[in-house]
């Protein structure tokens, strides 16, 4: 009786566990999670994290035109010119980035070192650029706050007069947008950038479960983006050369981070830096590396290939 009676518990935490991976993916233990980040070398910087401009209710970010807006392109010279630091990355290592106080501000994950991660990077870009080859859009989606190149935003939203969240309309690329959430190497990315989110910042990735969680069982209409990530939204970038405005995504969680992945084939070391204007920083961020920053509140661009 003892023994089948610990195997049915046995089982019973397994069905647990194989549940909770195919809701959240992988999650590393607390152990691994804090060797992986005791090894990961800071990079330090002057930010006063607490001046950046945010709403009294924490949830809206302010919107500072004298830091956003700028449509130029800058190139490499005139960053160093400007007094900015150069951050050589191999996109593989981590590095969290620390604002004055001494506090996480941003991670530059990396990469897991795995040719099969390599070639679904470069596979995920193939399939964007091919799926939408054949896709006409309009101007509010090619010219907007971020640059001027075709940007297609799916998941859940709510804001701007919203009376509840509510899944995003993808119009006429509504095909598009399931095409490519449903492509496995895609898939593969976010459930990379999620459980590095959880990694590093847990007590956010936790804030934002216990608030999804129970939207997804009491509006189950609404409709998650990818089975092992906890973001609710997603932007793809759709252009052979995507290179952004200085701006900051205000209508995002102040104190929530954002995923960005490098996508394409191009020399990062020449071009493609993302620029962390409030950090000072311009960091090479070569093909398929991921970093996690508080694009509401951090005003960033990038270099153009």
């Amino acid at each position: 009786m003892l023994s089948l009676s610990t195997n049915r518990q046995h089982a019973k935490r397994r069905n647990k566990r194989a549940a909770r991976i195919a809701w959240e993916g992988h999650v590393p233990s607390k152990r691994t999670t804090e060797r992986y980040r005791h090894n990961a070398p800071p990079i330090h910087s002057s930010l006063n994290s607490t001046s950046l401009p945010v709403a009294n209710s924490a949830y809206q970010a302010k919107i500072d035109r004298s830091r956003c807006g700028d449509k130029r392109a800058w190139t490499l010279e005139e960053l160093a010119a400007q007094g900015l630091s150069l951050v050589c990355w191999d996109g593989e290592k981590s590095h969290p980035i620390m604002d004055k106080g001494g506090r996480i501000i941003a991670v530059l994950v990396g990469q897991p070192q795995e040719i099969a991660y390599c070639a679904s990077a470069r596979t995920a870009y193939d399939v964007i650029i091919c799926e939408a080859s054949t896709e006409c859009f309009q101007r509010d989606q090619t010219h907007h706050c971020r640059g001027t190149f075709p940007v297609l935003n799916v998941g859940v939203f709510h804001g701007k007069g919203t009376l509840q969240p509510i899944n995003l309309d993808g119009g006429d690329h509504t095909s598009l947008a399931g095409c490519l959430l449903a492509d496995q190497d895609i898939q593969r990315l976010a459930t990379f950038a999620s459980a590095n989110f959880q990694g590093w910042a847990p007590n956010v990735f936790t804030h934002y479960r216990e608030r999804l969680d129970p939207l997804w069982e009491r509006m189950p209409t609404l409709r998650r983006n990818f089975p092992r990530s906890i973001f609710p939204m997603a932007g793809f970038n759709i252009s052979l050369s995507v290179w952004t405005h200085r701006h900051r995504d205000v209508l995002n969680c102040p104190f929530g981070w954002c995923s960005v992945q490098a996508l394409g084939s191009f020399d990062p070391t020449k071009g493609g830096h993302l620029i962390l204007w409030d950090l000072g920083l311009y960091v090479e961020f070569p093909l398929g590396a991921l970093i996690l920053l508080p694009s509401a509140t951090i005003s960033h661009s990038n270099v153009p290939v």
